[in-house]
């Protein structure tokens, strides 16, 4: 097995393109395919894990950038000069659209 697992990618695509099946270097050829789909499938799952760490920190970040951006809002509207009871109107409907979408992320990646 040492012959195939220390090859290259490129060494053992040309090793299973270049044998005649039926033969002992056939044989060689099959294990060189076979070597080949036992890396893709490790690379499959190395990227998997790599793609679902990034999509949390992502959906880490939007989280983050909500909470600041409500923050924003209670800042905006108490320092509107507007009467108060616009002021709460405003902030109910702004945290209500916040709120739905912390719900939506939450139910899309949780």
């Amino acid at each position: 097995m040492t012959y195939i697992e220390d090859k290259t990618e490129t060494e053992l695509v040309d090793d299973a393109g270049s044998r005649v099946i039926g033969t002992e270097s056939g044989l060689k050829a099959q294990f060189a395919q076979a070597e080949l789909t036992r890396r893709l499938m490790e690379s499959i799952k190395n990227l998997d894990n790599s793609t679902a760490r990034y999509s949390q920190v992502l959906v880490g970040l939007t989280l983050a950038i909500l909470v600041i951006g409500y923050l924003q809002l209670v800042w905006s509207v108490f320092a509107s000069p507007y009467p108060q009871i616009v002021q709460f109107f405003v902030g109910a409907m702004l945290t209500a659209v916040i709120g739905i979408a912390i719900a939506k992320i939450e139910k899309d990646f949780w």
